[in-house]
């Protein structure tokens, strides 16, 4: 009788532990300008290390069997067309069916052309590199990159549509004839040249994409040209071994290429005895870049602006200041549920070099950063939901919008950052709209505040800050970031203003504008 319990109690217990339910998900890929179906696409849906695969008939049609319950993100990717991403989460429910949903992809862009030296022969493995025309120059990176071949030619894919800069550099170096002042062997090399065969990117000719467009035919001649070394010493490490933790980076003061470290005697890296030496660059105005690697991250120890002309630059003296420690409370301007422990804050540097540090906020609201470089930095804040960031401010003066210059600080006073309770919140409608942002423009002009449009048009974004706002609604999010002066003043009948006190619920109406639309404008 015992054995016929346990039994029927293990019996009992295996029925109860029912496996949970799963879903399904199935939509179309779609051709972002023809609404054609797209083939052979791989759609992947992605919950953290969760990942989830289908691949796309003729039809376009796809079905992800076998979809545990949470909340994905679905993209789609293609030879031949750029990354796309369903606009929304996709929230799956336990034994759910999920249908019509649909992934747009846009064709890649690609441009192609030839790389010449002084003769016109074909330089082979130049390095080619596409950078967004407008993004300053502390967020600007390579959007794509490649090198030549054995004929000097170049294909650069997957480029998004906006306006681009095309650098070439070669990074090989020629000794002699001729000699220097100081005796040494002339060595020549070939700069950086942007299209069509310009040595400074402010002279450079933009190139314009447009979705799937090819740019063919550019031909960017190389000059050889003398180069010249940068010499100098660190002051401020007082201990040998710890100099060679340190390394100098070469940089253009506007350049889109950020810096080189340096490869000459010594690697770029700062010697034991305080000296330095980096690669030969051409005659004009640098910014040097001192980087600690000393225990932790890489970050700005130093910096220093030098001219070279038509001999090496000699006797250069970067000053190492020891890392900062920033310390700061958050805190909220009324009583609200929210949790200061949610706030993400974080500094991200202005000009190239080391990218952004994080700050560990506690639940009490206090943070602490013990390695901070010496740079000037941009203040980020992600408040918890339902609160605004009312003020950032060191010694009581405001540095949210402005930044926050360290690089000749000796101490930081604590940062106090102060919550807003009462955000506002703009919503509304586009006409004529199925997909895109909208984009709202307020007190700092770099920020960029974007709602997307759902499948009726409408558009909702909470958590602002009172002020003035300029909104406008563009096709694609690609589009914030390509939106520089000129297009804002081929569309500016097409922005709203709106100014929302604390707490404000307002509704505006927008009309869609396209990348056709600014390409057509006068």
């Amino acid at each position: 009788m015992r054995h016929l319990s346990l039994l029927l109690f293990c019996l009992t217990f295996a029925f109860a532990q029912e496996p949970p339910k799963v879903g399904m998900v199935s939509g179309r890929v779609v051709h972002g300008m023809t609404g054609e179906p797209v083939r052979k696409a791989t759609v992947t849906l992605t919950l953290q290390r969760t990942t989830l695969q289908g691949t796309t008939g003729t039809d376009g049609a796809f079905v992800i069997a076998q979809v545990p319950a949470g909340e994905y993100r679905l993209t789609a990717v293609r030879t031949g067309f750029l990354r796309g991403t369903y606009p929304y989460a996709v929230n799956v429910d336990a034994g759910q069916t999920m249908t019509g949903l649909e992934v747009r992809l846009t064709p890649q862009g690609v441009v192609t052309g030839k790389v010449v030296d002084e003769d016109g022969e074909p330089v082979e493995r130049a390095t080619v590199a596409v950078f967004s025309a407008k993004a300053s120059a502390r967020r600007r990176g390579a959007t794509q990159a490649g090198q030549t071949n054995d004929l000097g030619e170049f294909r650069i894919t997957q480029v998004t549509p906006g306006k681009y800069l095309v650098m070439v550099r070669r990074d090989n170096t020629v000794v002699g004839p001729g000699r220097n002042p100081d005796g040494s062997m002339q060595e020549f090399g070939y700069p950086a040249t942007y299209y069509p065969a310009a040595r400074e990117e402010t002279s450079a000719a933009p190139v314009t994409m447009t979705p799937g467009q090819d740019v063919t035919g550019l031909v960017i001649p190389l000059r050889r040209t003398p180069i010249y070394r940068i010499r100098g010493r660190v002051q401020g490490i007082e201990k040998g071994s710890e100099r060679e933790g340190y390394q100098v980076m070469v940089g253009g003061r506007e350049s889109a290429g950020g810096g080189r470290g340096g490869m000459g005697p010594g690697g770029g890296r700062v010697r034991a005895d305080g000296t330095f030496e980096t690669v030969g660059v051409a005659p004009g105005s640098y910014l040097l870049t001192l980087l600690s690697f000393q225990k932790g991250p890489p970050l700005t120890a130093g910096r220093a602006t030098v001219e070279v002309g038509s001999a090496p630059a000699e006797g250069v003296v970067l000053f190492a200041g020891a890392p900062l420690k920033v310390s700061g409370q958050i805190r909220f301007d009324a009583t609200t549920t929210a949790k200061l422990g949610d706030t993400k804050l974080w500094f991200g540097t202005s000009v190239p070099g080391p990218g952004y540090t994080e700050a560990t906020v506690k639940a009490d609201g206090s943070f602490e950063l013990r390695r901070v470089g010496r740079d000037k930095f941009q203040i980020s804040v992600t408040p918890p939901a339902g609160t605004y960031v009312k003020s950032v401010s060191v010694a009581g003066q405001e540095v949210f919008v402005t930044g926050l210059d360290l690089s000749a600080a000796d101490a930081v006073a604590p940062m106090d950052v102060v919550l807003g309770t009462k955000p506002a919140t703009v919503s509304g409608r586009v006409k004529d709209a199925t997909t895109g942002v909208v984009w709202l423009i307020g007190a700092d002009p770099n920020g960029r505040i974007t709602a997307k449009i759902d499948a009726q048009g409408r558009f909702s974004q909470a958590g602002l800050a009172p002020g003035e706002y300029r909104a406008i609604a563009l096709e694609s999010a690609e589009m914030v970031a390509e939106f520089d002066d000129d297009a804002q003043r081929k569309a500016q009948g097409k922005f709203e203003k709106v100014k929302l006190s604390e707490g404000e619920a307002a509704t505006i109406s927008l009309t869609l504008v396209t990348q056709k639309d600014i390409e057509s404008a006068n």
